[in-house]
Formats: C-alpha cells, structure tokens, sequence
C-alpha cells in the first residue's frame, strides 16, 4: 500500500528553467571562458558537485561560487496548480532536493508550501543522489517502511531512487515532453498535476 510520495523540488514542483538561464549567465559574466557544457550539467547535477567542479576549473574557492547563487532561488517559482495538488493529494508528502536547506526552507514557506520531512543536499552526512539514505531517514521517523513510497521526479538518478531505495513506485516528470524515458519509471507525466488522473485510471 501506498503511504507516502517524496517529490524532488527543481523542475518537478519548481519551474527551474529561468533559474537555470540567470546561474549560467551570472557564471558567463564571472568567468568569460566558462565551459557550456556546464549549461547542460546543471539542469542534472548536484549544485554541490557543480559548485565543486567550476571551482576547481576556475581555480576559485567553491565557496564563492555558492555565494554567487545564493538568491538566485528567489526567481522561481512553483508550476501552476502545485500547492492544491499537493493541498488535495492524500498522502504524505516529502520532499529530496540537492538544493541548500535554508534556500528551500525559504521557498517554501514564502510560497506556503507543506511537507512532512525534506532531505536536501547539504544536510549533514548525506550523500548525492541516487543514494537513498536521506529518504530512508525522512520515511522512517514517520513509521514509513521504504515499499510504502513512491519518488517524483524529473532525472534518471530521481528514478534510480526506486532501486537503490527499495521504494515501491517511480513517476518521471517530463515538462517539455521529450526526454529519454528512464527504465525505473513507471509512470510518465508532464507535470505533477497530473498524477491524480493517471494514478486513478492505473489503481482504482
């Protein structure tokens, strides 16, 4: 039985497309040479791990790099009709974001969004994903075994997830409708609004 769904944040709940173009060009300002590929590197990677890499390409302390995205999160926002679905959906919901903590905690109480635990990606002693320890954690102080869970999200290692977790189901988000399917999804929509409709026609 199902009991819980543990969303990721950036292109799943959040429109991360406007956040991403204004990183790039803030890094492109910075650093005239940067590398384009990293323009494709963040809508998948781990901030810390991005952050990481530029730096030392750069030469600079990853640090600042950080500090040069640090508000950048006030530019996004949710995907239209997310805070009723989630106010509607009739389950616990949960949230695993590579994102900073206090930048999440900070959108989501200006855009009075509600979960039951959020695992981010520098809180301490956990790892990037798809390792799954942060959800176990997040599900078990809540009594929620692992099989009870479905993830939601918009990259392979979110769906990954499902595997290395042991969780019950995987639902990829594909907003622009033409991505490579991962072979853990189970289910495919354009945007989380649209899990009711096709979760009732595939359960109920």
């Amino acid at each position: 039985m199902l009991r819980a769904f543990i969303f990721d944040k950036d292109a799943t709940l959040y429109n991360a497309k406007q956040m991403e173009i204004v990183w790039f060009n803030v890094m492109k300002r910075i650093f005239p040479n940067i590398n384009h590929s990293y323009k494709k590197r963040v809508k998948w990677e781990n901030w810390h791990v991005l952050d990481k890499s530029i730096a030392q390409d750069m030469a600079v302390s990853s640090e600042l790099i950080r500090k040069q995205r640090e508000h950048i999160w006030k530019i996004q926002t949710p995907f239209p009709g997310v805070k009723n679905f989630l106010d509607d959906w009739p389950y616990a919901n949960f949230v695993c974001t590579a994102d900073d903590r206090l930048a999440t905690v900070q959108q989501f109480e200006r855009d009075n969004l509600s979960f039951k635990g959020i695992c981010c990606g520098d809180d301490e002693n956990i790892k990037n994903k798809p390792d799954p320890t942060g959800i176990i954690q997040m599900l078990d102080e809540f009594n929620i075994r692992p099989n009870e869970a479905c993830i939601v999200g918009d990259s392979e290692c979110d769906m990954q997830l499902k595997t290395s977790g042991k969780l019950q189901m995987a639902i990829f988000v594909d907003v622009e409708g033409n991505r490579p399917i991962p072979k853990e999804a189970d289910l495919v929509v354009r945007c989380v609004t649209d899990i009711p409709s096709l979760f009732k026609k595939r359960f109920i």
